[in-house]
């Protein structure tokens, strides 16, 4: 390695940074990848300023992710769930501090709780912490800023974390799965008896040679996407949501499981690369397609039904309906809606529209099939798409943010909190100030 020289080698995206260097390139200098640059951006074979590349949202608040590691967070902050310390509504995002020199890898968000997995592998959560779901070994005491890196077991690290409901779940660097937090559904899917936990404990049994590719737990069930493709649900299953041919009738817990069961039939040859847990499951699948069952009383199922009595207990045979030709690169659901961002970058949603957070200018009718592409601007292709029941917020290319809907509680990250439930997506975006 060549590192100090003055000179650009073969192994060196520019001069004495990048490609096999430990120093990474500044802005301005050539890279091939993102990894060259001390931005974590590079565009047009240039290291560029950072940019926003990931967006969550738990009930009431959102956080986005920059390409260097840093996050912020905006909206509702009842527990602290914004990390600043504070439990007043965040209406502009504020920055979520790690400590010294550590960045975010991965955020997720849940109810009333934010995790993130830092650069050094480590799990931190802050927030509601009333099941136990921050993994500190305590419950009942919110945290308003990030807490201690959790123990995930002897020489163990994570690669990914996901939280919702009062459960939180990670995937650990050997890719066996361990959640913890509440499991009075059976969500941590360690099997019948096994009480509430507020730090890591069994690992998930996942089948015989079987690992974790994606994981995602709300409302009491957890999904988990497998390195061979196949899926697994577990947990509550009121609605028929782990998709195994069963369900409680929408109001009953007698075919909740506490352990992963069989993989869903996902389709002739169709594998899993990302899950949604909730009411309602989904599974973006290889080549793009999008499916979802379990409770759709508000279109959420995105087949053109709804209902109260409206649900499905298996996977369905045909996958939403994106328009010719389109396929998903990435999506997000909450309780009652979702949203999709389609491979030519455009954004799709559906589901509930009462606060307009579909983004059709449609506010008050639900949308029971995807409605759009929504107007996000001239020019403009969307990163990231998160939403809460009530708002739904994108990160464009640009890394500028766009929010509609509900914005009682800051949700907007506009500066201010008022009433106001606009039902398609700004002109003007935020800045995110990455």
């Amino acid at each position: 390695m060549t590192c100090t020289d003055g000179m650009q080698t073969s192994d060196e995206s520019d001069v004495d940074c990048g490609g096999v260097c430990p120093i990474k390139c500044a802005v301005g200098k050539k890279c091939l990848a993102g990894a060259d640059c001390a931005s974590g951006n590079c565009r047009a074979d240039r290291c560029a300023a950072p940019v926003a590349v990931d967006l969550v949202a738990g009930q009431l608040h959102f956080c986005a992710r920059s390409s260097d590691g840093r996050v912020k967070c905006w909206g509702g902050n009842l527990d602290g769930q914004v990390g600043n310390g504070a439990t007043s509504p965040a209406t502009s995002p504020v920055a979520v501090d790690f400590g010294a020199g550590r960045t975010a890898l991965s955020i997720a968000a849940g109810q009333g709780n934010t995790c993130a997995v830092l650069d050094d592998h480590t799990v931190r959560c802050w927030g509601d912490n009333s099941g136990g779901q921050l993994g500190n070994g305590t419950t009942g005491t919110d945290v308003l800023t990030p807490g201690p890196a959790i123990a995930l077991g002897a020489g163990r690290t994570a690669l990914s974390v996901t939280t919702g409901g009062l459960t939180t779940c990670a995937i650990l660097d050997d890719r066996s799965l361990k959640c913890w937090g509440a499991n009075g559904s059976g969500a941590l899917g360690t099997g019948p008896g096994d009480t509430s936990t507020s730090a890591p404990g069994a690992t998930v049994a996942l089948g015989a040679g079987r690992t974790a590719r994606h994981v995602a737990t709300n409302m009491g069930s957890t999904c988990v996407a497998l390195d061979d493709g196949s899926m697994k649900c577990w947990g509550s299953n009121v609605h028929g949501q782990l998709g195994n041919g069963t369900d409680g009738g929408g109001t009953m817990q007698t075919a909740n499981t506490s352990l992963p069961g069989a993989p869903l039939d996902l389709g002739v040859g169709a594998k899993a690369l990302a899950v949604a847990a909730g009411n309602t499951a989904c599974a973006l699948l290889d080549g793009g397609a999008l499916k979802c069952w379990g409770d759709g009383p508000h279109g959420e199922l995105g087949n053109g039904t709804s209902g109260l009595a409206t649900r499905l207990n298996t996977p369905p045979a045909s996958a939403i309906a994106l328009g010719a030709g389109r396929t998903a690169r990435r999506f997000a659901t909450s309780q009652y809606n979702a949203c999709a961002v389609l491979d030519d970058g455009t954004v799709k949603c559906w589901g509930w529209n009462e606060y307009g957070q579909v983004g059709n200018n449609q506010r008050f009718t639900d949308a029971l099939t995807p409605a759009g592409p929504l107007a996000i601007g001239d020019g403009r292709t969307a990163v990231a798409v998160a939403a809460t029941t009530s708002t739904t917020c994108v990160v464009l290319d640009d890394g500028g943010l766009k929010c509609w809907g509900w914005n009682a509680l800051g949700q907007r990250g506009i500066g201010v909190e008022d009433n106001t439930s606009p039902a398609t997506p700004p002109a003007s975006s935020v800045s995110l100030g990455f």
